[in-house]
C-alpha cells in the first residue's frame, strides 16, 4: 500500500462491496475491548487511522462514542476519503487524507490538535515498516 501503484488500484465501490468479513472482525475487536473504554466520551477527540470508505467509522465507531466531540478519520487514499465524505458524512466526523508512514504530521496536529483515543483496524498491518 505504500506505493502509488497500489494506491491507484483501491476502488472504494469494490472495497465496500467486499469488506463484510473485515467489518465483522472489527466489531468483534470493539466488543472485546469495549470494557477498556468505559470512560466518558464526552468532549473527546478520536483519530481513526485507515478509515477506508468511512462506513465502519460512521455506522459502528461513532455510535459507541455518542458524545464524542469529533472523530477525525484518515486514510492514505484520496479516493477512499472522497467516497467517505460523499456517502458516510456526519457532523461529528471529519475525513482527511493522511499517510502516517510518509508524512510529517506536524501540520496535521496543528490543524486538529491532540487526540484522546486512536483506533485503527486492519491498517497498520499494511505497513512495510513493521518496526
Amino acid at each position: 500500500v505504500n506505493s502509488d501503484t497500489t494506491r491507484a488500484i483501491i476502488n472504494p465501490d469494490a472495497y465496500i462491496g467486499r469488506n463484510s468479513m473485515q467489518r465483522q472482525d472489527n466489531l468483534r475487536v470493539l466488543d472485546l475491548f469495549q470494557g477498556s473504554f468505559m470512560d466518558d466520551t464526552k468532549n473527546l477527540q478520536i483519530l481513526d487511522v485507515g478509515c477506508g470508505t468511512g462506513d465502519f467509522t460512521r455506522d459502528h465507531l461513532l455510535p459507541r462514542c455518542p458524545e464524542v466531540e469529533r472523530i477525525v478519520a484518515v486514510d492514505l487514499s484520496e479516493d477512499m476519503v472522497e467516497f467517505a465524505k460523499k456517502h458516510f458524512a456526519h457532523p461529528k466526523i471529519h475525513y482527511d487524507v493522511l499517510d502516517i508512514l510518509r508524512h510529517d504530521v506536524t501540520d496535521f496536529v496543528e490543524r486538529y490538535g491532540q487526540f484522546d483515543r486512536l483506533y485503527s483496524f486492519f491498517c497498520l498491518s499494511w505497513s512495510n515498516d513493521q518496526e
